[in-house]
Formats: C-alpha cells, structure tokens, sequence
C-alpha cells in the first residue's frame, strides 16, 4: 500500500492514473507521518511533505527492511528493491 500527504479524491486519481494494484491511501493531516516520524517540514512550497519511505512487511507482517532517506528528492532504487525482496523469498535471489 501506499500513504499520500494528498486529499482521499487526490490520492484515487493517482491510484487510477498510476494503474496500481494497491491501495493508495490519503493522510492530509499527516498523523501517520508523524507517528512514524516521516515528515519532512517545508519540504515543498513551504508545505510540509511526507519522507518517501518503504516499508518491506513479510506474510506475517514482521517488517523485514526499511529505506528511509533524508529527504523528499532521494528515492529508492528499483534494483535495490528488487533485491531486498529476493533476499525474502523462501528460494532465495
């Protein structure tokens, strides 16, 4: 899944326009981000912005890694995800 700073209309056109086969969900007052501590303040505009992080949960929901950079402008790379999964799979990479 996904969690956007955006209003819940904002983040289901993005979900239809990214065609994701996950949920996206909205959290415009940013309580998620900041139990996470994620937020990233005057990021953007003067707008406080959520860090984009990911999360990699196992099928028991233990999470397994975390990418969490130093700001908004840093993301992970795909080859990296990619490999992080593998390296769960029960057949290995």
């Amino acid at each position: 899944m996904a969690v956007s700073v955006d209003a819940p209309e904002v983040s289901a056109r993005l979900q239809k326009r990214l065609r994701a086969g996950f949920p996206v969900l909205s959290d415009p007052g940013l309580v998620l981000i900041d139990r996470l501590g994620l937020r990233h303040e005057r990021a953007y505009l003067g707008r406080d912005m959520a860090i984009p992080t990911l999360f990699l949960v196992d099928r028991e929901g233990i999470v397994r890694w975390v990418y969490r950079p130093p700001t908004i402008r840093v993301r992970a790379k795909p080859a990296e995800i990619l490999r992080r999964i593998d390296g769960l799979l029960p057949y290995g990479p």
